[in-house]
């Protein structure tokens, strides 16, 4: 491992290669093999067709919803077209997945965007509430997905900042420093005056009590000052605890939950996708009663559980509030072994995410020493991941902006077996490098990677034992003297740490 002191035009040659890539997913083509019927869906088609071919074409997302597909066959959206979800009641997602199925793109042009988003633009969709500077949005969100978790002003230009509430506690919760895109502000946690406690730009909270959506605005109607407003719901764009499914070249855009969601899900492709503005409302869409805070929610891709054959690659992801590509799993007794096998995430671009490459293990509810919880023959690879933390996530109450994560095996009886983190390239972080709490020979593998970090951040959260992993953590400082001790350690094999000098990360909030 190597120490290297550097300046951002050392950063340069990444950042370059960074962009290369991204071009390069945006232009991917279409080449996909269908065994089975396929089926076309395009902006200008009609949902009584029998969509069987680019002349009979669908019209809508919600028409795959209501159709049953066998194994083999293929839905193809036409290229250059935008598709809006319909905002169903008791929906979880704009698409239900189905097994067997490859869902791809036909034509020419840019990718098609499946966009999941309401309109709310227009002064006629806003009208000031009594208290000061506070709008309400005049339709009624409701519905199982009704949660808002986005706010996107005009494109991206500028973003809502959720206020979300814990009634047990009375108060709303805190997320400290934010940044909408325009302002900056600090939101402590303070007490909650039910339910219209919005009080700083940009701020907003959506009622579950009168399906109410309001947004504080001291520059008059949003619908005046933003040309476009769009409402982020909760819902996935794919969802379905599925088989055998591919996603190619789609534009996947606006989901409060994720972007694609399955659990127990073997021969998974996603490839050549792009995903935007993923994430942010409440998961389960109810209030604890634990008395702890509600949980945002939203990552670009997650597989449940267990799975075999689990591929993502060349796919962008930008503005995502939790994590772009990640296996999740939570061991419990009455679901047998839990194994992930053949993972492998490479050649993907993200950015503006709270972090890129995810492995989130929850405890094991289990004692059963018979069932086996393990990831097996795991590599991720070659992927770039830049300025995480950054961006609209930074509201996260935790602004971990970590590049990976996984937990203590004394509680999750995770075991890993030929895992491999490496020849990944870490552009710029609001806080530290990795979250790795079972990190050393024989669990998480990491080598060969390349990090460019400000040396008054951490280089993250490892054990203190190194080799057996248990025990007590902490965290180890970004300073050349731990770098090169965790080289002694066994981690970080071959890999190159730039230290940027402190607050020259060109980024817009820090």
């Amino acid at each position: 491992m190597a120490v290297i002191y550097s300046t951002l035009d050392d950063a340069k040659k990444y950042l370059d290669e960074a962009e290369k890539l991204k071009n390069e997913i945006f232009s991917t083509k279409t080449d996909v093999k269908i065994k089975g019927k396929t089926y076309y869906v395009s902006a200008d088609g009609d949902d009584s067709n029998d969509g069987l071919s680019p002349e009979r074409a669908w019209k809508s997302m919600d028409k795959l919803n209501h159709v049953t597909f066998e194994y083999g066959d293929g839905v193809l959206f036409r290229r250059g077209d935008r598709f809006k979800a319909t905002l169903v009641e008791n929906a979880w997602s704009s698409i239900k997945t189905q097994s067997g199925v490859t869902y791809s793109t036909y034509g020419e042009g840019p990718k098609p965007i499946l966009d999941s988003t309401i309109d709310a633009s227009g002064a006629d969709k806003w009208v000031k509430t009594e208290w000061e500077n506070v709008w309400e949005y005049t339709e009624k969100v409701s519905g199982r997905d009704a949660d808002i978790g986005i706010i996107i002003f005009d494109d991206g230009n500028a973003w809502g900042i959720k206020v979300s509430t814990n009634p047990q506690k009375q108060t709303r919760i805190f997320i400290g420093k934010t940044f909408n895109g325009i302002d900056k502000n600090d939101a402590p946690e303070e007490a909650w005056i039910l339910p219209y406690n919005v009080k700083r730009e940009l701020e907003f909270h959506h009622n579950w009590e009168n399906d109410t959506l309001y947004v504080y605005s001291a520059k008059g109607n949003p619908g005046e000052r933003f040309e476009k407003i769009e409402l982020v719901p909760r819902r996935h764009c794919f969802w379905g605890d599925v088989h055998d499914v591919l996603i190619d070249n789609l534009d996947i855009y606006g989901a409060g939950g994720h972007g694609f969601s399955t659990a127990h899900c073997d021969n998974l492709t996603v490839q050549n996708c792009l995903f935007r503005w993923i994430g942010g409302s409440i998961q389960g869409r109810s209030y604890r009663t634990d008395g702890l805070d509600p949980i945002r929610f939203g990552n670009s891709v997650e597989n449940w559980s267990e799975g075999k054959n689990f591929t993502i690659h060349h796919c962008f992801s930008t503005q995502i509030y939790d994590c772009c590509w990640t296996i999740q799993w939570c061991g419990k007794s009455n679901e047998g072994d839990m194994i992930f096998e053949n993972v492998e995430f490479h050649h993907n671009y993200t950015e503006y995410a709270n972090n890129g490459l995810e492995v989130w293990n929850g405890p094991a509810e289990s004692n059963d020493p018979e069932l086996h919880f393990e990831i097996r023959n795991m590599h991720l690879h070659d992927n770039y991941t830049l300025y995480s933390g950054y961006g609209w996530s930074h509201q996260r109450p935790n602004k971990d902006a970590n590049f990976f994560y996984g937990g203590l095996p004394k509680k999750t009886r995770l075991k890993f077996f030929d895992s491999h983190i490496c020849n990944n390239v870490n552009l710029f972080t609001t806080a530290y490098v990795t979250w790795a709490s079972q990190i050393g020979p024989d669990q998480f593998n990491f080598h060969d990677n390349i990090y460019f970090m400000t040396g008054d951040k951490r280089f993250g959260l490892v054990p203190i034992d190194r080799v057996s992993c248990e025990g007590e953590q902490e965290f180890v400082p970004y300073t050349e003297e731990a770098l090169n001790k965790l080289q002694k350690d066994g981690i970080e094999k071959g890999s190159i740490f730039h230290i940027l000098p402190a607050g020259s990360v060109p980024t817009s909030f820090d």
